[in-house]
């Protein structure tokens, strides 16, 4: 095996142009799907958790997401049977007054992590701690906290939107949750109490919507029985949605780009199995003769096989390891905006770069088939005799 190994890397050295060349065009198909499976994987999280199954929202009937809710349906919700936690949401504009709009969610942060885990996952223990201390507190997105370099901590004047007044907020923490990278989080109780002040609107007393979490063991049908039962006849009509139904809705604002997404990452992986098997077929054509004299000299029709499937996949682990190291230390950190609606900041994680560097592994070992096809059949006599 080592043989192998020295024989694949002498191969890979003797024409370094072609092999730099061919490391740099597998790097960069490598940087472009590592962002589009961050796209398409952060697009697709939430809608796929598990845990978001038991998670139902309640809205007024053919008002999604403007719907108005009174406060005491929140109260009557949690009361019922077979809710484990129930959270208000509404929604909350704002402005800078650098003109910059702001948008965020008004809900009671002490049961956001049992009905809406992924939300508040990476905020540090602490730090969520002091959200739900603080009545004034907020969580800011991530993209918010670098594109307006806040820190936590910073108290910052959020000027009239959907409030006829301007009002402060202590920035506790920063939400890492994709969906909310570019918007806020704040206490529903102050919300209300900015509302009942400051606003001569319907909104008072009143949520958007409210997301409740059916407990583990409990009938689900027979819990969307009761909830329907306990409000009908009442003067807001309601209607229960999936979360899985809400973030798609909001998902869909933007068309279908997770299609688009996986169509490009198609046609990257098409040109670059293109590429890499005409660069593979030129280099088994020029070394013909070598692998004929491998085989007389006594390695079998396997080893040398895998001599030419061992330089597409040494081409192909060396383009990932640059392209991914290189959009890593990019978008891991900082992140990457894309205007896709209401989802439009994304990271890189360690998996999706794995996720990429298996797949271009994969068009490897797909490019390199057919050039060890043939040092498979290779006919040792007639290649040397017609060399020589």
């Amino acid at each position: 095996m080592s043989d192998l190994l020295r024989l694949i890397l002498r191969n890979l050295r003797r024409d370094g142009r072609r092999t730099a060349l061919t490391v740099a065009s597998i790097a960069g198909t490598v940087f472009l799907l590592v962002a589009l499976l961050a796209v398409y994987g952060t697009l697709n999280a939430t809608l796929d958790d598990p845990r978001a199954q038991r998670v139902l929202g309640l809205q007024q009937k053919n008002a999604p997401r403007g719907g108005e809710l009174p406060m005491p349906y929140l109260e009557r919700l949690r009361s019922l049977e077979g809710i484990a936690a129930a959270v208000p949401w509404s929604n909350v504009y704002a402005r800078l007054e650098s003109l910059v709009r702001l948008q965020g969610i008004a809900t009671d942060p002490a049961d956001l992590p049992r009905v809406m885990p992924p939300v508040v996952e990476g905020v540090p223990p602490e730090q969520f701690r002091d959200f739900v201390a603080n009545p004034k507190g907020v969580l800011m997105g991530r993209k918010l906290m670098e594109g307006l370099k806040w820190q936590v901590g910073d108290t910052v004047s959020l000027l009239g939107g959907s409030l006829a007044a301007d009002f402060p907020v202590q920035i506790m923490g920063v939400l890492e949750f994709p969906l909310l990278a570019d918007n806020f989080l704040m206490h529903n109780a102050y919300y209300q109490t900015l509302l009942d002040s400051a606003c001569a609107c319907q909104t008072r007393g009143a949520v958007n919507m409210v997301f409740f979490l059916v407990e583990d063991g409990a009938d689900l049908p027979g819990v969307e029985d009761r909830v329907r039962a306990a409000f009908a006849g009442q003067p807001t009509e309601v209607e229960l949605t999936t979360i899985a139904d809400y973030v798609g809705s909001l998902l869909s604002q933007s068309g279908d780009v997770s299609t688009l997404v996986l169509a490009l990452t198609l046609v990257i992986c098409l040109a670059t199995l293109l590429v890499l098997g005409n660069t593979l077929a030129m280099a088994a054509r020029q070394r013909t003769r070598d692998l004929a004299i491998l085989r007389a000299l006594g390695f079998k029709n396997r080893q040398a096989a895998l001599v030419v499937l061992g330089e597409a996949l040494g081409l192909c682990l060396a383009g990932s390891v640059v392209g991914g190291l290189l959009a890593f230390l990019s978008f891991h950190f900082v992140g990457f905006g894309v205007d896709l609606g209401p989802q439009s900041f994304f990271t890189v994680g360690v998996a999706t770069v794995f996720k990429s560097t298996g797949l271009v592994l994969l068009i490897g070992i797909l490019a390199g088939l057919p050039a060890s096809l043939r040092a498979l059949g290779l006919d040792v006599v007639n290649t040397l005799r017609g060399v020589g």
